[in-house]
This record gives C-alpha cells, sequence and structure tokens, in this order.
C-alpha cells in the first residue's frame, strides 16, 4: 500500500505540470481505486473523459461513479444514450 501512495504523490506532482497527459491521469485513476479513494478516481476519470471522449473512456467513468457512489451522475450519462426507441437489452448493456 505505501508504494502505492508514493506513486500516486510522484504522479498527481506530474499531473500538476502536465493536467493533459491522459496515461498520467489513467495511472492516478487505477491507483485511487486500488486504494479505495472511489471520488479521486471518478475525478481523474472525468478529466480523461473530457480529453478524450470515446465510449471506453466514458464507460470507465460511469463505473467510477458508480463505484464513488455518485449514482445520480453515472445515470444522467447512461440515459443521454438512452431515448424511447431503446430497446431494454441494449439498455441493461449500457
Amino acid at each position: 500500500a505505501e508504494d502505492l501512495i508514493n506513486a500516486r504523490a510522484i504522479l498527481e506532482r506530474l499531473s500538476q505540470r502536465e493536467d493533459r497527459n491522459v496515461l498520467v491521469l489513467r495511472r492516478l485513476a487505477e491507483i485511487c481505486e486500488r486504494i479505495g479513494d472511489h471520488e479521486t478516481s471518478a475525478m481523474y476519470r472525468k478529466s480523461i473523459f473530457r480529453l478524450e471522449p470515446v465510449k471506453s473512456n466514458e464507460e470507465s467513468l460511469i463505473l467510477a461513479l458508480q463505484r464513488a457512489g455518485m449514482f445520480e451522475e453515472a445515470e444522467g450519462m447512461i440515459l443521454t444514450h438512452v431515448g424511447p426507441e431503446t430497446p431494454a437489452a441494449e439498455i441493461l448493456q449500457m
């Protein structure tokens, strides 16, 4: 656990200088998740999704929001893809 905390501190300093470095943000999100800091992990996932708004990053963000207990925000993101014509099976896969 101490190694993760040290790595987090190093990466956080680096992210202050390189705030658009998706690789650094992704590693920070992963470390925060592993040590149980789900809210901070979700914050980093939001930054990643803003920089690279692709489906895989969106899915990671939704999961991070759910782990952090931010269910309304996660639901809002899911509902942006759901319309009245969306089949129930597709909704369940989101």
